[in-house]
């Protein structure tokens, strides 16, 4: 990710751009690149940015780097009820 950030000219290499570990779970790595720019302005940075996510993402594929989802196993029952008639007293669940 830090070479991804030095590749483009627009990021600045001083202060040198960084990344981060924030969050480590079961399946998820957080990740956050910090890096500067010369002039903040608000459509430059974001555009910028949206430029490095992709060459990121570009050059994780590259190198085989897979960013799965989350698997989850639901369980459980399912029940059935009769809906009450209209105008009725609802019954309990059965």
């Amino acid at each position: 990710m830090v070479e991804e950030a030095l590749a483009n000219d627009e990021i600045l290499d001083r202060p040198a751009p960084r990344v981060l570990l924030v969050d480590l779970a079961e399946s998820y790595v957080g990740l956050r690149a910090q890096f500067w720019i010369p002039d903040p302005e608000r459509a430059e940075s974001l555009r910028i940015r949206s430029e490095y996510v992709q060459a990121v993402k570009e050059r994780f594929d590259e190198e085989g780097i897979e960013m799965p989802y989350p698997y989850r196993q639901l369980t459980g029952a399912v029940g059935t009820w009769d809906a009450p008639e209209p105008g009725s007293a609802p019954s309990g669940i059965d």
